[in-house]
């Protein structure tokens, strides 16, 4: 596997928009790539860090503090020098708006390869900006868009097959977001030293993921805090949370690295994955759900259909759009016992749900990309 010929080989990722320590680009992508011999740079938009860390070679790009719109609009002008720069034989792109810079850098000779970590069409039709008429045409403009420009790019992956076969491109590969299960074996148990009751979610706090119902669901189990991990993508969205009564019973902590991530886990007592069962949501699989079964805690999902197939009895299933079920299900759950439970949902995530196997996934669609003309 570590041949001399991969430890020639230069590879750039390249975000506008996530941190450098992103879990699926760094911790996951990045770090993997590193150990299979390849020379990884990341190159960052506005990174608070620029170094080596675990032998990724983190780049930054200052481009400012632009608007949503004007990085849509600016980011892959403003990060095409520092991209051309490094010099890499291939370029592996995170998001959206840097696909104008992927032309650029094909026209350029290089080998680009996009990363579609959600299906962003369907996530337009998600957002308060516009009239839903107007969405829907943003949505399938952006669609043609987005299908007909990375088709000319070398490759395509994605989290999802349903994501990655709408682009129908010729070389692709499915790259699911799958825990990285070494990193559990460093948990230590040290946050709960007063010995609270614990309940948690960690990710994006957003309207779609059911963020606001999950703590009006606290009312049903008063006795537990919800230990609430990530950042809101909007201020008003977090006064709305912050205003309810419930709020008193959460612990916000904000966006944390991932291994106090699973430091939380390890002393919560449910992990909650309630996600709207919107267009983009009823084919993902969402990475916490998977944390949580590997950190020994019983999960209360979303239900939709994708997700009782793929997780059928290892998990819970609520409505997420309403917190009465939400917070009865979980008081089910919590006067119950789920050890047997608990400990098949772990045991299932450590022989099927290894990043390790998608790692060298990873590995073989490189060469697959570096041997095509």
């Amino acid at each position: 596997m570590n041949s001399s010929k991969q430890h020639t080989k230069k590879i750039c990722h390249v975000t506008s928009v996530h941190k450098w320590n992103d879990i699926r680009i760094f911790q996951k992508e990045c770090r993997s790539l590193v150990k299979i011999g390849f020379d990884v740079h990341f190159l960052v938009a506005n990174s608070e860090f620029e170094g080596i860390e675990d032998g990724v070679k983190i780049v930054k790009c200052d481009i400012g503090q632009l608007s949503r719109i004007n990085r849509i609009l600016k980011a892959s002008r403003l990060m095409r020098n520092s991209a051309l720069s490094i010099n890499a034989d291939i370029y592996h792109l995170h998001d959206p708006e840097l696909i104008p810079l992927g032309k650029v850098l094909t026209q350029n000779g290089k080998k680009v390869i996009f990363d579609s970590h959600e299906d962003t069409s369907a996530d337009i039709l998600e957002k308060d900006l516009f009239p839903w008429l107007l969405k829907r045409l943003a949505s399938l403009i952006y669609s043609y868009y987005e299908k007909t420009t990375v088709l000319k790019f070398a490759g395509l992956i994605s989290v999802t097959e349903t994501i990655t076969h709408s682009f129908n491109h010729p070389h692709s590969e499915t790259i699911k977001n799958y825990p990285v299960l070494e990193f559990f074996t460093d948990i230590r148990c040290s946050y709960n030293s007063e010995n609270k009751k614990y309940v948690m979610y960690a990710g994006g706090l957003t309207r779609v993921r059911g963020i606001k119902e999950i703590i009006q669901a606290m009312r049903f189990i008063p006795e537990y805090t919800l230990i609430l991990a990530g950042a809101f993508d909007s201020n008003d969205y977090f006064q709305e949370c912050k205003a309810l009564d419930e709020w008193k019973q959460v612990e916000f902590v904000g966006y944390v690295p991932l291994k106090k991530v699973y430091e939380y886990l390890a002393t919560a007592s449910l992990g909650f994955t309630m996600l709207y069962p919107t267009e983009g949501h009823v084919n993902s699989l969402p990475i916490k759900t998977f944390e949580y079964m590997a950190a020994g805690i019983p999960v209360l999902m979303t239900d939709m259909p994708y997700w009782r197939e793929m997780f059928k009895d290892y998990g819970f299933y609520a409505n997420a759009y309403d917190f009465e079920d939400i917070g009865t299900r979980a008081r089910q759950i919590l006067d119950s016992d789920n050890i047997q439970l608990i400990e098949r949902a772990k045991t299932l995530v450590y022989e099927t749900f290894d990043w390790n196997n998608e790692a060298e996934k990873l590995n073989k669609f490189y060469h697959l990309i570096l041997s095509n003309s």
